[in-house]
C-alpha cells in the first residue's frame, strides 16, 4: 500500500481532526459519574455511526433496486434502518444498551439531533410504508438525494459531540481523534459502495465519480495514519496488538480492491462483476472496522482508568 508523505496526510486528515476544535466548552458532568459509566467514547462512536449509516442506507437501497447482492442488501438495509432509528433516539433520550447513559442535556447537541430527525423523517416514512422488496427507482432517487445532506449534518453533529465529550475527565482527546478517524473509515467504505452503485445505475454519475475519487485516497491516507501513527496530528499508533493485526488485515483486503476502484473513479465502465465485488468487499471491510472501532473504544476506557 502506498504511504503518503506527511504533508499530504495532514491535509486529508484535517476534516477528522478539526472537529475536536469546534468548541472549547467544558462539560458540567461530575468526574465520579463519568468514571463510573465511561459513556463518552460511546457517544462519539454512536454519533460517528450515523455518518456511516447515511451512506449504507443509500448503498443498500441502490444495490437492492439494481439486483446486486439482493439477500445481503435486504439484510443490511433492515439492520441499518433499525440502527439509525435507535442511535438517533438514544443520543437524544439515552439508551443503556448502546452505552448512552441518560438523555443529552447540551442544547447545541440537541439542536443538531433535532435537525437530523427532521431530515430523517421523510425517509423513515418511506421505509415504514414500502416493503423492501418493493423499493424502486424513485425510492433510490429519493434516498440518494437525501444521503449527502444527511452525511454533512451527521459530521456537524459529531463535531459538537466530540467538543462536549472529549474533556480530559471523560476521555483523552487523542483517543477522540482516533475514534473519529476509525469511525470515518466505516463511512468511507459505505460511501464507496454507494457511489459505485450510483455510477452503475446512472444516478448523479459525475457527482458520484467525483465523490469516489475523493474517498479513495482519503481512506488510504487515514488507514496509513491509523497503522503507523502521526504524532504531529495527534494520531497515535495502534494502542494494542489486536488492533494492529486487524488494521493489517484491513489494509490487505483494501489493497486487493483498490485497482478496481481506481479504474471506476477514472471513468471506466462499471460492470455487474465490479459492482458486486465492491459491494461485498466494502461490507466486509465495514464489519472489520466495526470490530476495530469497538477495540479503540475499549482501549480508550482502559487508558483513562489507568490515569485515575
Amino acid at each position: 500500500m502506498k504511504i503518503l508523505n506527511p504533508t499530504a496526510l495532514a491535509i486529508v486528515l484535517t476534516a477528522a481532526i478539526s472537529a475536536t476544535a469546534v468548541s472549547a466548552q467544558t462539560s458540567t458532568r461530575s468526574a465520579e459519574t463519568l468514571l463510573a459509566d465511561y459513556g463518552s467514547a460511546e457517544r462519539i462512536q454512536r454519533s460517528g455511526s450515523l455518518r456511516m449509516l447515511s451512506q449504507r442506507i443509500s448503498a443498500t437501497v441502490c444495490n437492492r433496486v439494481a439486483g446486486v447482492g439482493v439477500a445481503d442488501a435486504e439484510k443490511y438495509l433492515k439492520r441499518s434502518i433499525r440502527d439509525y432509528r435507535r442511535i438517533l433516539a438514544g443520543l437524544e433520550n439515552g439508551d443503556d444498551g448502546l452505552g448512552l447513559y441518560g438523555p443529552e442535556d447540551d442544547r447545541i447537541v440537541l439542536r443538531e439531533i433535532g435537525t437530523l430527525n427532521t431530515m430523517w423523517g421523510p425517509l423513515d416514512d418511506t421505509f415504514n410504508a414500502v416493503e423492501i422488496d418493493n423499493l424502486a427507482e424513485d425510492h433510490l432517487a429519493e434516498v440518494a438525494l437525501a444521503a449527502p445532506a444527511m452525511l454533512e449534518k451527521s459530521k456537524e453533529l459529531l463535531g459538537f459531540v466530540v467538543a462536549e465529550y472529549s474533556d480530559p475527565t471523560q476521555m483523552l482527546q487523542s483517543d477522540a481523534v482516533l475514534l473519529q478517524i476509525a469511525e470515518r473509515q466505516r463511512m468511507l467504505e459505505q460511501q464507496i459502495a454507494n457511489t459505485t452503485c450510483l455510477i452503475g445505475e446512472g444516478v448523479a454519475v459525475d457527482e458520484s465519480r467525483a465523490s469516489l475519487a475523493e474517498a479513495i485516497p482519503l481512506y488510504e491516507a487515514s488507514l496509513t495514519a491509523l497503522r503507523t501513527g502521526m504524532p504531529d496530528a495527534g494520531v497515535a499508533p495502534p494502542p494494542t496488538a489486536a488492533i494492529d493485526l486487524w488494521l493489517t488485515d484491513i489494509a490487505d483486503r483494501w489493497g486487493a480492491v483498490r485497482p478496481t476502484l481506481d479504474a471506476i473513479a477514472s471513468g471506466g465502465d462499471v460492470s455487474l462483476e465490479d459492482r458486486t465485488l465492491v459491494f461485498e468487499e466494502m461490507n466486509k471491510l465495514t464489519w472489520m472496522m466495526n470490530v476495530t472501532v469497538g477495540q479503540y473504544t475499549e482501549a480508550s476506557k482502559l487508558k483513562l482508568s489507568f490515569q485515575n
